[in-house]
């Protein structure tokens, strides 16, 4: 089977897509991933060579429209290539993991009557998965409350799968994941996380937060650009500082609690995983549907929601030192992420894959 994978923009939709890809090579499936340039700024992109598919784009600007018109140009020069693509590769399927990127190839699925699905990841739908909605094969959510923001007809196309996360979340040991960070059994471990850009107010208030954390052994994915800046603030012996760690099976079981963003491929991360965290909602996000997000991991008892705006640094140190010393509330929060797992995300993206393909559990009918 001949499968195209579309993703791009963020780590939240590349990422599934990925996982997805991984898994279904290893059945044995031919495989292309479909995205931007700005993509293989990600090393996982870059390996995959020549299966990694370049279209021109650039970022639409809902608020100001008339500076879309080099969008618009480099939109239809997507679809030309894309309509190229399906007359020489011959695709079965396409998955459209959500971003602006993945918009030339599935309206060119639509006009050559190629099947598609659609992953959502976060509980309000991003603004190309909305619009290609009425196509879809299959809409794959990981937030049931995603539903509600689709039309009632399309409503009955729509699963809760869960979202697939890269190989290795929730079957790494704890002792290898913290002599991976050079930490003991026993250090209250505390993980901060802003994606591979880092989150410039979160790494701001965690640096001015050194002593009053006191023990706790602290890693620190902080972003690759605001690397150098908090390397010059951050002088406490028991703070480990990346500018990005990609391994982050490893961090995320090392972690007792994190505190991240609230992207949705981070929380699957977080679920997969059995994290609790205090969630720091990006506020510029398309739709603010990180809040979205993040209310819904609060809602299962997951995760506090710390929202950025006035006294942040205060709020967020309010909430995280007694927290970090209350380790049968940090329990009971884990037990909330257990309760939000899908174990078998990943089977029914692929089931669902297959039946769009006109094919069931991989055999050509």
């Amino acid at each position: 089977m001949n499968v195209f994978i579309t993703a791009g923009g963020t780590g939240g939709h590349i990422f599934p897509g990925l996982a997805l890809y991984e898994v279904m090579r290893e059945a044995g499936e031919e495989l292309f991933f479909v995205g931007g340039e700005r993509d293989r700024r990600f090393d996982a992109v870059r390996r995959l060579g020549n299966r990694h598919i370049v279209l021109p784009g650039a970022p639409l600007d809902r608020k100001k429209l008339h500076k879309n018109f080099r969008t618009l140009w480099l939109f239809f020069k997507a679809l030309r290539r894309s309509l190229s693509l399906i007359r020489s590769l011959k695709p079965d399927v396409c998955v459209g993991m959500g971003g602006y990127s993945t918009a030339p190839l599935l309206l060119a699925c639509r006009l050559k009557s190629v099947p598609y699905l659609l992953c959502e990841q976060n509980a309000y739908p991003g603004f190309v998965n909305r619009c290609f909605a009425s196509g879809a094969a299959k809409i794959l959510l990981t937030f049931a409350e995603a539903a509600d923001h689709f039309r009632k007809k399309i409503r009955r196309r729509t699963e809760v799968s869960g979202n697939s996360v890269r190989a290795g979340f929730g079957s790494v040991g704890h002792t290898e994941a913290l002599t991976h960070f050079g930490l003991k059994r026993g250090d209250v471990v505390l993980g901060i996380m802003g994606g591979s850009q880092g989150a410039a107010r979160i790494n701001a208030a965690l640096s001015g937060m050194q002593k009053k954390l006191g023990a706790v052994s602290v890693i620190w994915s902080c972003g690759v650009q605001q690397y150098p800046e908090i390397r010059k603030k951050v002088h406490a012996r028991n703070f480990k500082l990346y500018p990005f760690v990609e391994r982050m099976d490893l961090f995320l079981e090392a972690a007792d609690l994190v505190v991240s963003r609230a992207g949705a491929t981070s929380l699957s991360e977080l679920v997969a995983s059995g994290t609790p965290a205090v969630l720091v909602p990006y506020p510029f996000a398309a739709a603010d549907h990180q809040t979205a997000n993040a209310r819904s991991f609060e809602k299962a008892g997951a995760a506090i929601v710390v929202p950025e705006g006035e006294a942040f640094e205060s709020r967020l140190e309010e909430t995280l030192v007694p927290l970090l010393k209350d380790r049968k509330k940090i329990k009971k929060m884990a037990s909330g992420v257990s309760g939000l797992f899908h174990k078998d995300a990943m089977a029914r993206i692929m089931a669902a894959v297959y039946t769009a393909a006109g094919q069931k559990d991989g055999q050509k009918r």
